[in-house]
């Protein structure tokens, strides 16, 4: 049933831009209820980091890019497409996946953090906005 609807690609890269900024003007939020809680802070980006990553990956099947792939995947591909750098993203996944431990560097790492988000949502505003088309 799912397999054959029809999503106008418009309305999707419009998705895309709403959960984005919404999620950054959130966090933005939350950074301030968290104060100076390292701790907080840390668990923030971390279980904020999956909503970014659904949205590289439905912003890599608006370009083309159908692969659905690990976050690890759909991260690089979408690097790789945008020409982009998400280093923090990238730590903070293998943070996520205990592939690494955090260091003492909540403040630094949540202003990269917001930087990296940024540029995700400038991609976004560069991508066409385009009625007449369809994903399936």
């Amino acid at each position: 049933m799912f397999a054959t609807l029809a999503i106008r690609r418009d309305n999707l890269r419009y998705q895309c831009e709403h959960e984005a900024r919404g999620k950054l003007l959130r966090l933005g939020g939350l950074y301030l209820e968290v104060g100076g809680d390292r701790r907080a802070l840390q668990r923030l980006m971390i279980e904020s980091l999956k909503t970014f990553l659904i949205v590289m990956r439905n912003v890599n099947r608006l370009v083309g890019i159908h692969e659905p792939g690990a976050y690890a995947s759909v991260l690089v591909r979408f690097a790789q497409h945008f020409h982009g750098t998400f280093p923090t993203m990238a730590r903070l996944l293998r943070i996520k996946l205990g592939q690494e431990k955090w260091l003492d560097d909540g403040d630094p790492t949540f202003r990269s953090y917001l930087a990296e988000v940024q540029q995700l949502i400038g991609y976004i505003d560069q991508l066409p906005t385009d009625a007449s088309s369809t994903e399936t």
